[in-house]
């Protein structure tokens, strides 16, 4: 289910955790990571997403922070604002044989998902 409050933008989390707390202007933060401000001001805006990129200079000028920390954010937000007008589609594992149920489980388990796939039940 969609939570009805969207996660924080990257961009929101920058400024209201870490810029304003810490008195850094986004002029100045700009200006220490060699960007222009029109970037960093996307960012700050939701106009502009996190890229590996931006999250490893964020993670760097940040210290405490992990790139990973900020490609979460992003990831958050993008996962909510895709939901909003995702259409679904129906799932492939009722029409699977076995075999390839267990494929699909030991490719998605090899990449650190603990997720299984559904059993298909008869439809009356």
């Amino acid at each position: 289910m969609l939570s009805p409050v969207p996660p924080p933008h990257p961009g929101r989390v920058l400024v209201e955790e870490f810029l304003d707390p810490l008195g850094i202007t986004q002029t100045a933060f700009s200006n220490h990571l060699g960007w222009t401000f029109a970037r960093l001001n996307e960012i700050v805006n939701a106009r502009r997403g996190i890229t590996p990129d931006s999250a490893l200079h964020f993670s760097e000028a940040l210290v405490g922070t992990s790139p990973e920390f900020w490609l979460d954010l992003q990831r958050d937000w993008d996962l909510w604002q895709s939901r909003l007008v995702h259409a679904s589609s129906s799932p492939l594992g009722a029409a699977l044989s076995e075999r390839s149920q267990v494929i699909i489980l030991s490719a998605m388990r090899a990449h650190g998902c603990k997720a299984e796939i559904p059993v298909a039940t008869p439809k009356e």
